[in-house]
């Protein structure tokens, strides 16, 4: 747990407000382990109301993530929103549509024991902020699908490679379009 919070202890109506920052080593996304490149800014405010646990603040970070077209690791920086309310488990076993609720597009947290972390949200509004294509520039050139040259760093590239190379991956639909074009 990095951002305890002890739901007992609070009094209800009062505002309390956490700032500080996290160091994590990296976070886990779809193209796999990031690192974290600067320290995990961290401004929450958390009331406690008859409702629940109402939860704002924001993060801001930098991630050191691969492009997905020239695969160079870039600097991408991450400003996001925590938005959450926290409700106790026993409040979602009385309602008849447990089901309905969950589908619903509310950022409801369930919790079963007093003391919830709030780090989970950080983690969640980071993930939210990746695009899902990652680029290091919005112009990126990628690789050549021939040679692997990054054309960023070469535009005029020019392959000479080109032919006779077949992807492996479609040489057995190669092989077939050769036999049917020999009547076969």
């Amino acid at each position: 747990m990095d951002i305890p919070v002890d739901i007992g202890r609070l009094k209800i109506g009062t505002v309390y407000k956490y700032q500080g920052e996290l160091h994590w080593e990296e976070i886990e996304l779809d193209v796999g382990k990031c690192p974290v490149v600067a320290p995990i800014k961290v401004h929450i405010q958390y009331r406690l109301d008859k409702d629940g646990l109402k939860v704002l603040g924001s993060v801001q970070t930098v991630l050191l993530c691969p492009c997905s077209r020239c695969l160079e690791t870039f600097k991408l920086p991450i400003k996001g929103r925590i938005e959450a309310i926290y409700r106790p488990f026993e409040v979602l076993k009385e309602q008849k549509n447990v089901e309905e609720k969950l589908e619903k597009l509310e950022n409801v947290v369930y919790y079963s024991t007093p003391v919830v972390d709030l780090a989970e949200r950080v983690l969640e509004a980071i993930v939210v902020e990746v695009p899902q294509k990652l680029l290091c520039k919005p112009d990126c050139k990628g690789l050549c699908q021939y040679c692997g040259k990054n054309l960023n760093e070469d535009p005029d590239h020019k392959c000479t490679e080109k032919s006779g190379i077949v992807d492996p991956r479609w040489a057995v639909l190669q092989e077939f379009k050769s036999r049917i074009a020999e009547g076969g």
